[in-house]
């Protein structure tokens, strides 16, 4: 009877772990989340009552997850994902394979597009130039495009940020690694508090660019 009982106690200690196991494999995805001092950002809003974003657009590539020993567990099947901060619809990058996921999980990508994808000149899908982020088959790309204006007085200055280039120390391509826990999120108050007291257009490739893929980068984060 006894033995019968630690059977029964032992099976279901198995058919709990394997449930358990269950629950977390499955579909993940990673949201990106647009935010101004906390607060989630809609499209084309003003802020403080002075910055108004038109337009924020930008490449995501090459995104991995990454396990515990910095092994990869999961590659996204889209080598370049379109941003649109305008669409709602490709701010939710889903994952096609399910992932047993621990906490201690990282993400990696890219922000824009890496050199050996430029040197193929114009693509299909998000990199058509028909979406209006690619310059020439010289200067390839727009990894990031940000226009908008900010309010001084009752006067409105435009400013635009057309951030490319993908040579030597042009190449404006930012690799990031942050935790994985579907969530990232796009300090936008960071972004323009940084650039806006610099200059307020940048069109082509440079320091000026790589400068604002840096900054760029580092208003991504994991959490709040």
């Amino acid at each position: 009877m006894r033995t019968a009982i630690i059977i029964v106690i032992t099976f279901l200690s198995i058919i709990q772990s394997i449930a358990q196991t269950s629950q977390n494999k499955n579909t993940h995805s990673l949201k990106l989340l647009p935010v101004y001092k906390g607060e989630p950002s809609e499209p084309d809003s003003t802020y403080e009552k002075k910055y108004h974003i038109e337009k924020l657009r930008f490449y995501l590539s090459d995104l991995i997850i990454l396990n515990e020993q910095d092994s990869i567990v999961y590659t996204h099947q889209a080598k370049n994902i379109l941003i649109d901060i305008a669409k709602p619809e490709s701010l939710l990058i889903l994952f096609q394979d399910s992932l047993l996921v621990s906490k201690k999980y990282k993400m990696q990508f890219g922000i824009g597009v890496d050199s050996t994808t430029h040197a193929r000149g114009a693509m299909e899908g998000d990199l058509d130039p028909v979406n209006d982020m690619y310059w020439t088959w010289q200067s390839g790309y727009i990894n990031i495009k940000l226009e908008g204006n900010i309010t001084h007085n009752a006067n409105k200055e435009q400013f635009e940020y057309h951030i490319g280039g993908y040579t030597g120390n042009r190449n404006a391509y930012r690799k990031i690694r942050l935790p994985y826990n579907g969530n990232l999120f796009i300090h936008l108050d960071q972004l323009l508090s940084q650039m806006l007291g610099k200059q307020q257009h940048i069109m082509s490739p440079g320091k000026d660019a790589t400068d604002f893929a840096d900054i760029f980068a580092r208003c991504m984060s994991h959490t709040f």
